[in-house]
C-alpha cells in the first residue's frame, strides 16, 4: 500500500476538521471509495492527490502528514515531542497505539491518550482495533 494511500485512512477519521460541514460526506465517500478501489489492488495515487488538491487545507495536512517520517499528522507528532500530558491533564499514553477498522482496515487512527474513545469506522460502524503499538 502507498504512502498516499495510508494517509488517506487516516484523514478520513480528521476531515471534520478540515472540511465544511456540508461537504463532510462526500469527502469521506470520495476518499473511502478510492481506499477501497486501492485495497482492491487498483494504483488510485493519482486519484488521491486530485482529491487532496481541491482543498488547501487538505493538501497541506496531507503535505504534513507525508513529510513526517512515520507518516503522522502534525498535531500528533507535536504532541509527541512537546507534551506529556493532554489540554485536559489526561497523561500521554506509554506508547502511541494504532487502531484500524476490523472489517477491511479501510481507516486507521493514531491514539495518544487513554482517555481518548475509539471511534467507530465510517463506513462498518464497528469500534476500530489497535493494530499495534508504537
Amino acid at each position: 500500500m502507498s504512502d498516499l494511500v495510508d494517509i488517506a485512512r487516516m484523514i478520513r477519521l480528521y476531515l471534520k476538521y478540515l472540511v465544511d460541514e456540508p461537504d463532510l460526506a462526500r469527502w469521506d465517500q470520495q476518499i473511502g471509495d478510492l481506499v477501497r478501489a486501492a485495497h482492491a489492488g487498483e494504483d488510485v495515487d493519482g486519484r488521491l492527490r486530485a482529491v487532496f488538491a481541491r482543498d488547501p487545507e487538505v493538501q497541506a495536512w496531507v503535505a504534513d502528514t507525508l513529510s513526517h517520517p512515520d507518516l503522522l499528522p502534525r498535531d500528533i507528532a507535536d504532541q509527541l515531542t512537546t507534551r506529556s500530558e493532554s489540554p485536559d491533564g489526561d497523561r500521554l499514553g506509554a506508547r502511541l497505539q494504532i487502531y484500524t477498522c476490523p472489517v477491511s482496515q479501510c481507516v486507521k487512527w493514531p491514539r495518544l491518550y487513554p482517555s481518548e474513545v475509539v471511534p467507530r469506522c465510517p463506513d462498518h460502524h464497528e469500534v476500530l482495533v489497535e493494530v499495534f503499538p508504537r
